[in-house]
């Protein structure tokens, strides 16, 4: 009886990984207003949307911008192994950019860093 119960909680708990996993993958978080962000969004996913200002691409490949809305703006961070799956050519300052990433202090600023490339995307 013990073995059998143990099977089934096992089971049970791999499932439930497998669908939080998928859930993590599919399920996006709203879009919130820049003026929210705060350290309570530390390491956690946000998602904005607002105009690209301050652009700078690095000759790693990288990209640095703020995103700005009408509450305010936030730098956003593009390793370079994602920026290269992108068309880099469309990131311009002015354009409207859909932006999900996980908030990060850098040098004693919040920072959103893109994790996927499909996470990014520009909207006007």
């Amino acid at each position: 009886m013990g073995d059998k119960l143990f099977y089934i909680a096992l089971a049970t708990s791999i499932a439930g990984l497998i669908l939080l996993t998928y859930a993590s993958n599919v399920l996006e978080p709203k879009i919130i207003e820049i003026s929210e962000i705060d350290s309570n969004y530390l390491y956690k996913n946000v998602h904005v949307r607002g105009e690209i200002v301050d652009l700078r691409k690095f000759e790693s490949g990288s990209i640095l911008f703020a995103v700005e809305d009408k509450t305010g703006s936030i730098k956003v961070f593009i390793y370079y192994t994602d920026a290269e799956k992108l068309n880099t050519g469309n990131i311009e300052e002015g354009r409207i950019a859909d932006v999900i990433g996980t908030l990060e202090f850098y040098e004693d600023e919040l920072e959103i860093k893109v994790n996927d490339y499909k996470h990014f995307n520009i909207v006007e």
